[in-house]
């Protein structure tokens, strides 16, 4: 419908190509009480309920990318490449889609076999799963692009990471991804047009940062333990592995220990009016993977 704001002037066929975008606002209807407002084909606002948001950047490539190599230690460069172009179709879904990537895929579409829809094995191209990401539920596919069923509904344990701000899909993909103990990986797009990556891995490290932090922390075990010398290098270094407790494996965790306890016995303090720094101890985090977090040296 062509509008200056103040007239209706008819129904009209936009071609960008032909026309001077910088003249031209859109207004596109995305459902009920919810449109968004384009200019020069970029989104500068969507409003939903009469709530106005900014549109979501699109997802980071290079982290999808990195994610996907680390979960599937035997996925090529041409699969990735694939599964990045499946992605960026599926974030033009405009009500939301969800990608299931699981190392069993086969054997998870039979299990899911009463929730979801078993198709012919086939494989996925972007021009196929644009006529599939209307249909309610998850797509389910293997590293190597090849989809087993469509519509599945996820099952999976609560766990107290949900968030009840993020919504339906969100949280079952992120319960699905808590039970199954097999590497899987979903992507969920969401119907105000973000992309979420489950699980989110964080960056990958170099072992040697580790070993540096309890090399410093065996140093000061070994030096003069006078508490004002050396407490500005010990709390730094106490901090940086508190904030790397996923990174940890158990015999790291017994080693910081172990110093923790021979500096807090030995350490002196020559004035009484120092206050000291107290760290908790570790252990070997839950999702602990060396295979995920630690870079190749």
């Amino acid at each position: 419908m062509h509008t200056d704001s103040n007239h209706i002037y008819g129904l009209v066929k936009y071609n960008s190509e032909t026309i001077d975008q910088e003249k031209v606002f859109l207004i596109n209807i995305l459902d009920h009480h919810h449109w968004e407002i384009l200019y020069a084909d970029k989104t500068l606002m969507r409003v939903k309920y009469g709530q106005p948001y900014l549109p979501k950047p699109s997802f980071n490539e290079d982290k999808l990318r990195k994610d996907l190599s680390r979960i599937f230690l035997k996925m090529t460069p041409d699969q990735i490449d694939h599964i990045v172009l499946l992605v960026k179709e599926a974030e033009q879904e405009q009500h939301g889609t969800m990608l299931l990537i699981a190392e069993n895929a086969e054997e998870e579409s039979q299990r899911l076999s009463n929730q979801s829809t078993q198709i012919t094995p086939k494989y996925l191209v972007p021009s196929i799963l644009k006529c599939l990401t209307a249909i309610d539920g998850a797509i389910i596919l293997d590293p190597k692009g090849t989809c087993f069923a469509i519509g599945a509904i996820l099952d999976g344990m609560a766990t107290q990471d949900g968030d009840p701000s993020r919504g339906a899909r969100y949280n079952s993909a992120l319960r699905y991804t808590k039970t199954l103990k097999s590497p899987c990986f979903i992507i969920v797009v969401s119907e105000d047009g973000g992309v979420d990556f489950i699980p989110d891995l964080k960056p990958a490290i170099k072992r040697t940062e580790i070993d540096a932090r309890i090399n410093t922390l065996n140093e000061i075990a070994e030096g003069e333990l006078i508490y004002q010398k050396f407490q500005r290098k010990y709390n730094d270094t106490m901090q940086w592995l508190s904030a790397h407790r996923l990174y940890l494996s158990d015999q790291n965790c017994q080693l910081i220990n172990d110093l923790m306890k021979k500096i807090a016995e030995e350490a002196r303090c020559d004035d009484a009016d120092t206050s000291r720094l107290l760290y908790g101890s570790f252990s070997e985090h839950p999702e602990f993977d060396p295979q995920k977090y630690y870079i190749d040296e």
